[in-house]
């Protein structure tokens, strides 16, 4: 198992530059051998995703916030955790984007994208994403 871990602060160009090392340190692992199952879209994807949602859902654009990244290589999958300091929320209690009105919103497909990717869960105060990515 290999590691990387950061904290950042809750701005856009924060987690560009983050997204920036952590698709290095993947590329890096699949050099070595690593993470295997994991296609580079895939990873890019979670990326993206969770990040974009503790920025705007959880520290609410707040710079004086943090979010804690980790990220564990191993042969064939990737560990992502993304930890923001907002209220948390509850995963159930999310629309489902593919019924009604929420086809057409402008956003709330995020969630749905990393659960079709992954496994993922949630720590129960909501606040704390992980995602297993093995294929």
């Amino acid at each position: 198992m290999v590691i990387f871990e950061k904290t950042i602060s809750s701005s856009r160009e924060a987690s560009r530059m983050l997204i920036q090392e952590a698709m290095g340190f993947f590329a890096l692992l699949k050099k070595k051998g690593y993470a295997r199952n994991v296609s580079d879209f895939s990873m890019r994807l979670v990326l993206d995703e969770a990040l974009e949602n503790a920025l705007r859902h959880g520290n609410k654009y707040d710079h004086s916030k943090a979010i804690y990244f980790r990220m564990k290589g191993y042969k064939n999958k990737i560990h992502v955790t993304v930890q923001d300091q907002g209220g948390g929320f509850s995963p159930d209690r999310v629309a489902d984007p593919r019924h009604g009105h929420n086809r057409f919103a402008p956003n709330g497909r995020g969630l749905l994208l990393l659960t079709n990717i992954g496994v993922v869960s949630w720590h129960d105060a909501g606040n704390c994403v992980c995602i297993e990515l093995s294929k």
